[in-house]
């Protein structure tokens, strides 16, 4: 996938403080022929016109999704590595965080999809995060169907015909 068409499907699905901030590193790297950029979250928040906390907010929210790596120093600034490049490289769907199965899931079963999700270990999460990147699926839906019983997945069959 070219960066051209990539950026406006992951501006997509991000809140307004993560644009602004992908956008202003965007322009502090590739739009300009660099991989990385310094700054520190005091800057990026005054050239965002956002807080500080929204800064740090929306950044670990970032890089949580894969879509920043962020080095950190103490009393320095940080490097930005946007993963433009990486991403559009892969053949692998752009999974940021964002559940497509948890849509499709009534209300009942989604409320007790996300309490049996919150009980997980972080040792069992890595464990599917694993499963669901060998397969090509996203994590929620390899939960889903390790955690849910064939009645109760019945009505959930149409939407994965591979299963």
């Amino acid at each position: 996938m070219e960066i051209q068409e990539l950026i406006p499907s992951i501006l997509n699905h991000l809140s307004s403080a993560e644009e602004r901030i992908f956008l202003r590193l965007w322009s502090r790297t590739y739009s300009i022929g660099q991989a990385t950029c310094r700054a520190t979250f005091e800057n990026l928040a005054r050239e965002c016109g956002l807080s500080w906390m929204t800064v740090k907010t929306a950044l670990l929210k970032l890089e949580g999704r894969g879509l920043l790596e962020i080095e950190r120093f103490h009393k320095a600034p940080c490097i930005f590595t946007p993963q433009f490049i990486a991403i559009a490289a892969s053949d692998q769907p752009v999974d940021l965080g964002i559940s497509r199965t948890l849509d499709l899931l009534t209300e009942v079963d989604k409320e007790d999809f996300l309490a049996m999700k919150r009980s997980l270990s972080p040792a069992r999460i890595l464990q599917a995060k694993e499963i669901a990147r060998q397969d090509g699926t996203e994590l929620d839906e390899e939960l889903l169907f390790s955690s849910f019983g064939p009645e109760r997945l019945k009505p959930y069959r149409l939407y994965f015909p591979h299963r």
